[in-house]
């Protein structure tokens, strides 16, 4: 009926969730398909960046594959948590304060550690809303007390994403990224009109790491590097008194070439993003 009065309008299933004591909607997600899949544009869902995700796309592909009719995947709520988050490390009256978890860089390193592995799927996601992009004081990307405003940790994190010119992602040879695995990742991108190579190092861990990148096969020289690094103790967190906690080193060579390999090291709890530019 929505469809008749506008044909433009996307129409979402919601896939996560479910009634006390029964089953979570997504795996129920193939029937629900089959009932109403032919109105249904993308899926509303909440998972895991990987262990739940892979299981639902799947479940995308073989509809398409039954029923010739594309869904996309989409993440309505994404609070990017893991094992890392421990809400019982600060109390408030006696309540675990998730603002004070959500507040810190290896928590904004949880959600760099996500936003790689949906992109390592490509144009299978959709979009992934970050829930606290515009929550509550903490969990939100600028905090604006009466004091002023600061940015929080994962702001430092979307803010350099938000510039990046990535769009065209590649598969790695010697390199892929496990699902337990995720203390440090290494991906690579082409910018949209493949003029630029955009590389990312993910370091989640207390020690420094090297990369040894080989590029020949993409043939080309790459003639300017601009490299970024966002880096700071596992626990930091940018305050109203000290707002720049997380910590940016920004280095630009332009008086060499690569065509054949380079290294790179990632500083303890970093992430760094490399632009190789052709031009």
């Amino acid at each position: 009926a929505m469809k008749a009065v506008d044909p433009d309008i996307q129409i979402g299933l919601v896939t996560y969730g479910g009634r006390p004591g029964q089953e979570d909607y997504g795996t129920k997600t193939p029937a629900m398909l089959e009932i109403c899949g032919e109105y249904v544009d993308f899926l509303a869902d909440r998972r895991d960046a990987d262990e739940g995700l892979d299981k639902m796309l799947q479940i995308l592909k073989d509809y398409e594959k039954k029923s010739g009719r594309y869904i996309a995947y989409c993440e309505t709520e994404k609070l990017f948590l893991d094992g890392k988050i421990n809400f019982n490390d600060n109390l408030v009256d006696g309540f675990d304060s998730k603002s004070y978890q959500f507040s810190k860089w290896f928590y904004a390193l949880n959600v760099l550690k996500s936003y790689l592995a949906y992109q390592r799927r490509g144009g299978d996601v959709w979009f992934v809303n970050f829930n606290n992009l515009a929550n509550t004081h903490s969990q939100c990307v600028l905090n604006t007390p009466k004091e002023g405003a600061f940015v929080s940790a994962p702001g430092e994190a979307l803010h350099l994403l938000s510039g990046s010119p990535a769009a065209w992602p590649l598969a790695l040879e010697g390199f892929e990224a496990s699902e337990k695995e995720t203390e440090y990742l290494v991906q690579a991108a082409w910018s949209k009109d493949k003029s630029s190579l955009v590389l990312y190092l993910l370091n989640r861990t207390g020690e420094k790491r090297t990369a040894e990148i080989d590029i020949r096969k993409l043939g080309r020289s790459f003639k300017r590097m601009e490299k970024t690094t966002l880096y700071a103790e596992f626990d930091a967190m940018n305050r109203m008194e000290t707002p720049e906690e997380i910590q940016k080193i920004f280095e630009t060579v332009s008086d060499s070439v690569w065509k054949n390999s380079l290294e790179v090291q990632s500083l303890p709890f970093s992430f760094t993003q490399l632009i190789l530019n052709t031009k």
